[in-house]
């Protein structure tokens, strides 16, 4: 994992942050880097298995990872239809 400091930032320690699309690619890089800078993160996606392997690889990493699943917002059904 990387734990170069990002840009900007010595330390991410105490904030948390929230990644949507989390379960691969850009998503799933983005919640590896954040985590490995010291953020609690929230992974979200709607492929609970993948969600689950990469909370499991970022907590074995030293890292905070919760993994969310069936979060979908694009039908607006969380919204009383009012989205999307």
């Amino acid at each position: 994992m990387n734990t170069a400091p990002i840009k900007g930032y010595e330390s991410l320690a105490g904030r948390t942050a929230v990644i949507t699309g989390a379960a691969s690619g850009m998503g799933a890089a983005t919640g590896q880097l954040l985590a490995a800078a010291g953020a609690r993160v929230a992974l979200l996606a709607g492929r609970a298995d993948r969600l689950d392997t990469l909370a499991k690889e970022i907590t074995a990493d030293g890292g905070q990872a919760l993994a969310g699943r069936d979060l979908q917002l694009s039908s607006g059904a969380a919204y009383g239809g009012r989205c999307g």
